[in-house]
């Protein structure tokens, strides 16, 4: 029989002024609580935690503990009252408790607390001998993150956690024996336990930047990316803007990973060089005996301003710059005419529009 048959959770909301806004209660079949300080996020959703035994209906949705077991739950709710939603965490034995439960400045819910030999966060499952602390992350949307133990020989005991900005969080407690808090050993000196004191923050993430030189043929131009863990989605900006870049240039590339449990940034410079120009030769215009007038048109300067024109004829098929030429004056738009002169009469010529710029020659 459970003699745990006497404790209701109740949480309730009042103005600054004392007046009621709202109340909820929990409805244990056997027990339940609520541990530590309920916590508050930056748009005035309430979280609470605690453990159970038995089922326990928090707003009409059932959560029931292993037979001979109790649980952990997690709930949020909004301003208003109303329930966002609840998680509950399955454990082995009835020594669980959830000592402290906080938010950050992104609205993630952290957990921590207590537990022996194990504890289930959805298909996390920390398994340890004996007595030891757990942390664990939510996003704002009840989504579990990651969670974890601490390590230690005999016995932890959770004092207290804070989160605070960007995921970085506080943790604190007594233990005996040694203690790992993350890859740094604790040995206790005497007979009484020892405190310890920890602060974590999101993993580090590595990023490699590549394609940091390109040439310019009219599409926007963004550079690849590498992380270390793979699949992390990366935030890239070219002289402080989003868009790629799509004219020649030199950029100054930033790069930060968007992932609420890892931190990791880089820059780098990226060098889109100017193609080659694109030039269209249309017919001919004003044709003499001895003269006529090029026609073109210049669809792309590679963004290259530079960039300059002309057309050059021979009597052989393809001429080229070696070939007679001239320049074109100055253009209106992107219509470029020059005067082909000195022809002979009754021959055939051919003619063809060029341009060329930094990256080259182009014929049309």
């Amino acid at each position: 029989e459970d003699l745990w048959t006497s404790s209701v959770p109740l949480i309730m909301k009042f103005t600054p002024s004392g007046t009621l806004l709202w109340v909820k209660q929990f409805e244990p079949t056997l027990f339940a609580n609520i541990y530590g300080s309920l916590a508050t996020d930056a748009d005035g959703n309430l979280l609470c935690a605690g453990t159970f035994s038995g089922t326990n209906y928090i707003d009409s949705i059932p959560l029931t503990a292993e037979r001979g077991a109790s649980a952990l739950y997690t709930a949020k709710f909004n301003g208003a009252g109303t329930l966002q939603w609840v998680r509950q965490c399955n454990e082995t034995n009835r020594q669980t408790s959830v000592m402290d439960v906080d938010t950050d400045t992104s609205g993630n819910v952290f957990l921590a607390g207590r537990f022996r030999d194990n504890v289930s966060f959805g298909e996390t499952n920390l398994t340890r001998s004996g007595q030891h602390v757990y942390v664990a992350k939510y996003n704002g949307a009840g989504l579990l993150r990651w969670a974890f133990s601490l390590g230690g020989t005999n016995l932890e005991e959770c004092g207290g956690m804070s989160a605070g900005s960007n995921g970085i969080i506080s943790l604190t407690g007594f233990y005996y024996g040694t203690v790992d808090v993350g890859g740094v050993i604790l040995t206790n000196r005497g007979d009484w336990g020892d405190i310890f004191i920890a602060r974590y923050g999101p993993a580090q993430a590595q990023i490699e930047l590549g394609n940091l030189t390109q040439q310019y043929d009219g599409q926007p131009k963004p550079v690849s990316f590498e992380t270390s863990p793979t699949g992390l989605a990366v935030i890239v900006t070219y002289n402080g803007a989003l868009d790629p870049p799509t004219v020649a240039g030199i950029y100054n590339v930033y790069a930060v990973v968007s992932n609420p449990d890892y931190s990791g940034a880089t820059s780098s410079t990226l060098f889109v060089s100017c193609g080659l120009p694109v030039i269209n030769t249309r017919p001919v215009l004003s044709i003499t005996t001895t003269n006529a007038l090029g026609y073109g048109e210049l669809l792309s300067d590679g963004s290259d301003t530079q960039t300059s024109c002309g057309f050059c004829w021979s009597m052989a098929s393809n001429p080229t710059v070696a070939d007679a030429i001239a320049w074109c004056g100055s253009m209106q738009g992107s219509i470029a005419v020059a005067p082909i002169t000195a022809l002979q009469p009754a021959n055939r010529y051919y003619l063809r529009a060029w341009a060329t710029n930094a990256a080259g020659l182009a014929y049309g």
